[in-house]
């Protein structure tokens, strides 16, 4: 019966003290890298660095054509600017797939330079309603 007392205060502290890796959450930073057009590292005042894989699009990977063009579209979107994340999952990776804005501006579905998910992007909208009109400024 004292191992169950254990095992079950310990399910709670952990339960308690640490967040599902899928939960959603909201972070505001500053980009400190963006490795290639739709990856950034990003550093908040409250979760600390994280990497951020941009939800809905793809571009060339580093060293595919074009990758270095995609890269420095980003940069200077992102560059001296505060970044709004809005994360829901984790990709395989353990980068945290976010929707990336700077203002109410959806940094992942920029000018061309990423080929949008049509077909996650939808779904996505539908189970966060209130998408960019619950950014500050959106």
């Amino acid at each position: 019966m004292r191992i169950f007392s254990y095992s079950v205060a310990l399910f709670i502290f952990v339960g308690l003290t640490h967040a599902a890796p899928d939960e959603p959450f909201t972070a505001t930073g500053s980009v400190i890298k963006n490795h290639d057009g739709d990856t950034i590292k990003l550093q908040t005042p409250d979760r600390g660095l994280l990497t951020v894989r941009f939800a809905g699009s793809d571009t060339p990977e580093t060293g595919q054509a074009y990758w270095r063009v995609a890269r420095g579209v980003l940069r200077s979107l992102v560059g001296g600017n505060p970044v709004i994340v809005l994360c829901y999952k984790r990709d395989s990776r353990e980068r945290d797939v976010c929707r990336v804005f700077i203002g109410a501006t959806d940094v992942g579905l920029g000018d061309g330079q990423a080929w949008c998910d049509l077909v996650r992007l939808p779904v996505w909208a539908r189970t966060h309603r209130n998408g960019a009109a619950g950014l500050p400024g959106g």
